[in-house]
């Protein structure tokens, strides 16, 4: 028998000390809920967990960019109800002075109303707004025409007859970035479908020119110019009587829809205004270049920067996650009615068919924005059922499974008294030791 070392003393001890360790663990996981409080306690389970815990607050958060996406749209899509009940009001006044039992001052008296019917499109349009963004003046439209002047000398001149005059039309200049295959056709047709031409962008210059003959005798015609590999491709275009421009190319159409002119009209005095959509909701970037003609230039835009002013929604939890809302300008000019007259009979009927366009792009913008926002409903529940199941597999890892702890606990404590009275016992043994020396 030793006296100097209680071997077995020591060893209870150590049992002790390690059953305490255990018990105090699981009692911290039991409090707190987490079975991973440190990195020591599970190093790749708390790598995964962090990462999930940020997927989930960034969907989340992406959850309510959404929602207030969809508060924007419905913001917007109010607005436009109104101005469609402001643009029937307009075509039903219009169909009431095509009537020839109205005097002029009868004419003159509904010219008045389409005026301030006029009017109230544009202020809806200038004061619409969400979080003080202005939703229908065209600054949410990647489409708005940043200039339509010609570039710089010498630049075209482009002419159409009309009732046997000549008149100067303004012409302007669209750029398209870039086109994945260069060589694919794009197809220029006019919207009354008889004349169409096809030019592959096949690396060298090409000056084309359309001149067909339409309806009432009015002359039209267009051209059209293509950039060498490496640039940049432009197609000018003239235009009157609501032509369209249709380029197709990676299997998206692209329609440049221009403004209604009613027959005789006196071309140069009508503002060159634009409506520009692509098919699938698809932006269309252009600027307005010095001199397209001569790829040698420095001023030649090789790399123009587009303004991209659609309104971006970040939906996602992840960089790149976004979606773009593209609303058109809404104002009266934009949508092809500042213009409209009834004062005389032929006016009225002209005025009739304007209207029908411009409900027809409210139309138009609306369906477009019905669409986004069950778009937009989708993501939101796409993004809330992946965060639901994100929350879930992150709480298998890292939350405490506690009918498992108290079983664990509950074994820990009863190794703990044991080996405390086991401890006490092997003290007691020691003492026997002097019962000898007795």
């Amino acid at each position: 028998m030793r006296v100097r070392h209680n071997i077995s003393s020591l060893n209870i001890n150590n049992r002790l000390t390690q059953h305490k360790k255990k018990a105090d663990s699981v009692l911290e996981k039991l409090s707190s809920g987490y079975k991973i409080n440190h990195a020591g306690d599970d190093v790749a389970g708390l790598a995964i967990s962090e990462k999930m815990r940020g997927q989930i607050r960034g969907l989340n958060m992406a959850g309510k960019n959404i929602q207030d996406g969809i508060s924007l749209i419905q913001t917007a899509e109010g607005a436009l109800n109104e101005v469609h009940s402001l643009l029937q009001r307009g075509r039903e006044l219009s169909v009431q002075a095509s009537n020839d039992t109205n005097t002029d001052s009868d004419r003159a008296m509904i010219q008045m109303e389409l005026e301030e019917i006029k009017k109230e499109i544009t202020s809806i349009s200038n004061n619409t707004e969400f979080n003080t963004k202005k939703l229908l003046n065209g600054s949410l439209n990647t489409s708005s025409l940043s200039s339509t002047s010609p570039p710089s000398p010498p630049s075209p001149t482009s002419s159409l007859t009309v009732n046997g005059g000549t008149y100067t039309v303004e012409d302007g200049w669209i750029n398209f970035n870039s086109l994945e295959n260069p060589n694919e056709k794009n197809k220029i047709k006019l919207n009354e479908g008889e004349k169409v031409i096809d030019d592959p962008a096949n690396g060298y210059f090409t000056d084309i020119v359309i001149t067909a003959e339409y309806v009432n005798g009015v002359l039209k015609s267009m051209s059209i110019l293509t950039r060498p590999p490496g640039g940049n491709e432009y197609t000018k275009f003239i235009t009157k009587d609501n032509p369209s421009l249709i380029f197709s190319y990676n299997g998206v159409t692209i329609d440049l829809r221009h403004r209604t002119l009613p027959p005789g009209t006196t071309v140069g005095c009508v503002e060159g205004l634009i409506q520009l959509t692509a098919g699938e909701n698809r932006p269309i970037d252009h600027t307005d270049p010095t001199d397209p003609t001569d790829p040698t230039d420095p001023t030649d835009p090789t790399d123009p920067d587009p303004t991209n002013n659609g309104l971006k929604l970040q939906i996602g939890a992840n960089s790149g996650q976004t979606t773009e809302l593209i609303i058109p300008d809404i104002r009266s000019q934009a949508i092809g009615i500042n213009g409209v007259s009834v004062l005389d009979s032929s006016l009225a009927q002209s005025s009739i068919s304007s209207f029908d366009g411009a409900i027809n792009i409210v139309s138009s913008v609306r369906s477009s924005l019905g669409a986004q926002q069950n778009k937009l409903e989708h993501a939101y529940n796409s993004v809330t059922n992946t965060s639901e199941n994100l929350q879930s597999a992150e709480s298998r890892i890292r939350d405490t499974d506690m009918a498992k702890g108290m079983i664990i606990f509950t074994k820990n404590n009863i190794l703990l008294q044991a080996a405390q009275a086991m401890l006490a016992q092997s003290n007691k043994q020691s003492e026997n030791i002097l019962q000898l020396l007795q």
